[in-house]
């Protein structure tokens, strides 16, 4: 593995972060790049990627926390409420799932929309567009830095992560996820691509994506190592995976433009009667 990219006496930068600031840039390369199919204001995109970064670290943070609490309560000690909440968001400590950006991040673009006046279905879209692109980065950091690994493993493509003790081959599912993601990405491209040469609707990528994300992710789990059991025999990101997926096609099925019009029509009702 390789978790230090440069190191010059003191200064360090770390190979994950700096794998997580490369996805932050071509996620708003690709997003701004793509935004005038999607009709949505470059501005608006790029005040929700700023923002929607923060909670999507500070959430997945959370989530973590939540899910590993008999392992992050150990270190507490006798912690004050202070230090605990410090604790808890201090994302320097490691200990991320993507799981808390995917359920807050699009709550924050509703409401971002909504004061925009933008559609929200149409942002949701464009970010879902993009998204696989940075997950696919954000697992090779991942990789790099010798977390999210696998369970022991004696395959073809077994990987020894010399961070473990012992330091036994294992699965690469770090490398399951990036190779999957980056196939959603490029179908995703293609798909795009081929609606506006015919000119059809944009597809709905959002659901598409939960769908796509939530597959992959329940199979990855079987591989993955450490993930706590949670109900049934299924571990908590499978049952994360479940909702994502219902959340998907839910999406997919709903009657968007009926649900924007008809609130775009209480709102004008709204400003009729103030008026």
């Amino acid at each position: 593995m390789h978790p230090i990219l440069i190191k010059i006496g003191n200064f360090v930068i770390y190979t994950y972060g700096a794998m997580m600031a490369l996805a932050f840039l071509v996620f708003s390369f690709y997003t701004m790049k793509f935004s005038k199919y999607f009709k949505v204001r470059k501005e608006t995109v790029f005040d929700g990627i700023l923002l929607g970064t923060l909670i999507a670290i500070f959430s997945s943070r959370l989530a973590w926390v939540i899910v590993n609490w008999q392992l992050f309560s150990t270190s507490l000690g006798d912690s004050t409420i202070f230090e605990l909440i410090f604790r808890i968001f201090n994302v320097r400590e490691g200990g991320l799932t993507i799981f808390g950006a995917i359920f807050t991040v699009p709550l924050f673009i509703f409401w971002l929309s909504r004061k925009r006046g933008e559609n929200p279905f149409r942002l949701l879209d464009l970010y879902a567009f993009a998204a696989p692109w940075a997950i696919s980065i954000g697992r090779l950091g991942c990789f790099l830095n010798g977390c999210c690994y696998g369970k022991p493993w004696d395959g073809p493509w077994a990987v020894i992560f010399p961070n473990l003790t012992p330091p036994v081959p294992r699965h690469p599912t770090q490398l399951y996820e990036l190779i999957a993601m980056l196939i959603t990405g490029i179908l995703f491209l293609l798909i795009l691509l081929r609606a506006l040469k015919e000119g059809k609707e944009i597809p709905r990528f959002f659901g598409w994506f939960l769908i796509a994300y939530s597959s992959v992710r329940f199979i990855v789990e079987f591989f993955r190592e450490g993930s706590p059991i949670a109900l049934f025999g299924l571990t908590a990101g499978q049952i994360a995976s479940l909702a994502l997926l219902a959340l998907g096609i839910a999406y997919l099925l709903a009657p968007l433009e009926s649900i924007l019009n008809g609130r775009l029509l209480t709102l004008n009702s709204e400003l009729n009667k103030n008026i």
